[in-house]
């Protein structure tokens, strides 16, 4: 890994923790998943009715899922049908409420996981996702007559995530099992479980399943620690480093070009965001 690329593991490891602080936010305080609330981001901001196939395309996830998540909405009245089944859409009052309930919580979700950025940083990443939803319908949202920089930054992320996981899925290993293989490369040196999980935020069980299948699929092999014999390390097999290298390659090409093509400066400014905000997290386990 060359120090002009672009993806690193403290990159995705911020992406997909911003992503489950907002989650788990607002499930605790408004009861509602990210794809209910960027549904209802949506609709609020739109007076017409929608589809559920087209919110299903702005929102980016499945027909299915709109279905679920539209039904769920549907018994909190925070929606309603404009006709049968399947018909257009539209938000009720509500559901205006319960948007706003929960455009305060991913705000507040927003300032306290990048306090830590100096405001130079902070200024680079509500920028990039402007940039970055510039082409989409969801994005450039306003909340009370000013731009709501919190909501693109969770749909800039959401479109990363997004990214991210279709390319390790085709790589034939879920983004959790690509991100172990990821530290293993910057690190150069066999790892142990626990190391592996500090390093990207992981609970012990979540690593621990995530290794079991890596071996399943050929990509690991454990090794004995020569400083401790009771436990093991794990290092590639020339099959993992095979899938890895492949699966980096085409990561880097939706950081670079996918997404939205960037310069150095932009590349490097990511990377020292994404070091601060992990280093901080990590103070915080």
């Amino acid at each position: 890994m060359s120090e002009e690329t672009f993806a690193t593991p403290d990159l995705i490891t911020y992406v997909v923790n911003y992503n489950k602080a907002v989650a788990g936010a607002l499930a605790a305080e408004c009861g509602i998943n990210v794809t209910e609330y960027c549904m209802l981001a949506y609709l609020g901001d739109h007076v017409e009715a929608v589809k559920p196939a087209t919110l299903a395309a702005i929102v980016g996830v499945s027909p299915a899922m709109i279905t679920i998540s539209a039904d769920k909405l549907l018994e909190l009245k925070a929606i309603r049908r404009t006709g049968a089944k399947r018909s257009p859409l539209q938000i009720t009052k509500v559901g205006v409420d319960l948007v706003r309930d929960a455009d305060i919580v991913v705000a507040q979700t927003y300032e306290e996981y990048f306090s830590v950025l100096p405001a130079n940083l902070r200024a680079i990443l509500d920028t990039g996702s402007v940039a970055t939803n510039t082409s989409s319908a969801a994005g450039n949202r306003m909340r009370e007559g000013h731009f709501f920089a919190a909501f693109e930054i969770l749909h800039a992320f959401l479109t990363v995530e997004y990214y991210l996981t279709n390319v390790s899925q085709i790589s034939g290993m879920s983004l959790g099992e690509f991100r172990i293989l990821f530290e293993l490369d910057a690190q150069g040196v066999p790892l142990g479980p626990n190391e592996l999980g500090a390093a990207l935020l992981l609970k012990p069980s979540t690593v621990s399943f995530a290794l079991r299948r890596l071996e399943q699929h050929g990509f690991i092999v454990r090794l004995p620690d020569p400083g401790d014999r009771r436990r093991s390390l794990v290092w590639f097999t020339d099959e993992g480093r095979a899938a890895f290298g492949n699966a980096f390659v085409a990561i880097e090409n939706v950081f670079t070009t996918d997404i939205r093509p960037s310069v150095r400066t932009e590349r490097d400014a990511y990377k020292d965001i994404a070091a601060y905000v992990v280093a901080s997290l990590r103070k915080r386990c």
